[in-house]
C-alpha cells in the first residue's frame, strides 16, 4: 500500500510539472489554433473572372443598407470596380463576405483553386464574375468538414464538398491512433508489473476498445469541431476516460498474487493515459 501510495505522489509531481511547463511554453490567444477555411476549385468557368463567398449572417436591415437586389452585371470590369461592386452587393439577403485578415476576393488563376482561410461563413454562397460583368451566383451550401474542399461548377452553378478522402483518411487516423494507445498503454501495464494473464488482457483491451471507439465516433460525428475548441474537447474527454477506465482498472487487473489492488489500478489509468496524451501531444 506505501508503494501505490509513493507512485500516485510521484505520478502528481510529474503531472503537475508537464502541465506547468505547456502553460509556461505555449502562449495562449483568444485566436489561438487552427481556422476554418474553405478550399475552392472551379470548373467550366470562364477565361477571366473574378471569384468571392457570399454570406447570409444578418438581414439588410441589421446591417442598415437597402434591401434592393444587386443588378447582376457589371459594366466595367477592373479590380476597383469588382472591389465596389462586391462591398455593396445583395442579393436576396447575400452579400459579400470580407474577411478581416488576408485576401477575400481572387482574379482567376491557370489551376482554378483558390483558398479561403481565418475566417469563413457557413452556410454561404460563392459569386463569379466574369470579364464581360456576367455575374453568376452558387447555389447555397453548407460546410460540414471545418477545412472544407469544395467544388463549384459555373455552368450549372452547383456547388459541393468533397469529403470522400477526409473520411477515409479520418477513419485511417482512427485505426493508427488505437493501435498506438494500445502499445504505450500496453508497455505501462508491463512496467506496473500486472501479469498477462486472460482476465488482465481482456479487461485491457475492452476498456480500450470501448473508450477509443466511443470517443473516435463522437469526433467522426463532430466533423466541423475544430481549432481551439477540439483541444478543449479533447482535454475533457480525456479527464473522464481516466475516471472511466480507473474506475474499471481498480476492480479488474489482478496482480501476480492474483489480488485487486484498487489504488494500482487506478493510478496505472493515470499513468497510461497520460503518456498516450504526452505522444499525441507530440505527434
Amino acid at each position: 500500500m506505501n508503494k501505490d501510495k509513493t507512485m500516485l505522489k510521484i505520478f502528481f509531481a510529474i503531472t503537475f510539472v508537464f502541465y506547468g511547463i505547456l502553460v509556461c511554453v505555449i502562449p495562449v490567444r483568444a485566436d489561438m489554433g487552427p481556422k476554418p477555411s474553405i478550399d475552392l476549385t472551379v470548373v467550366n468557368a470562364p477565361e477571366s473572372y473574378y471569384v468571392a463567398l457570399l454570406t447570409n449572417w444578418a438581414t439588410p436591415e441589421e446591417r442598415g443598407v437597402p434591401n434592393v437586389n444587386s443588378k447582376l452585371k457589371l459594366e466595367d470590369v477592373n479590380d476597383e470596380s469588382v472591389k465596389d461592386y462586391l462591398e455593396g452587393f445583395l442579393y436576396y439577403g447575400w452579400f459579400y463576405h470580407e474577411t478581416p485578415v488576408g485576401q477575400s476576393y481572387f482574379r482567376s488563376n491557370a489551376e482554378g483553386r483558390y483558398h479561403f482561410g481565418y475566417s469563413v461563413p457557413n452556410p454561404f454562397k460563392v459569386i463569379i464574375i466574369d470579364a464581360d460583368g456576367d455575374v453568376h451566383i452558387s447555389d447555397v451550401l453548407y460546410q460540414k468538414e471545418y477545412n472544407a474542399e469544395c467544388t463549384l461548377d459555373v455552368v450549372t452553378g452547383s456547388l459541393t464538398e468533397n469529403r470522400d478522402n477526409k473520411v477515409r483518411g479520418r477513419i485511417i487516423a482512427v485505426v493508427l491512433c488505437y493501435i498506438v494507445t494500445l502499445a504505450i498503454e500496453g508497455i505501462v501495464l508491463k512496467l506496473f508489473r500486472y501479469p498477462l494473464t486472460k482476465r488482465n488482457e481482456f479487461s485491457f483491451l475492452f476498456i480500450n476498445t470501448v473508450t477509443n471507439i466511443s470517443l473516435s465516433c463522437y469526433l467522426i460525428s463532430h466533423a466541423p469541431l475544430g481549432g481551439i475548441l477540439l483541444l478543449f474537447v479533447l482535454q475533457y474527454a480525456e479527464v473522464l476516460i481516466i475516471l472511466i477506465e480507473g474506475a474499471f482498472y481498480a476492480v479488474m487487473l489482478r496482480d501476480k498474487s492474483g489480488k485487486v489492488r484498487v489504488l494500482r489500478g487506478f493510478v496505472y489509468s493515470l499513468v497510461a493515459n497520460l503518456a498516450s496524451a504526452i505522444m499525441s501531444f507530440i505527434v
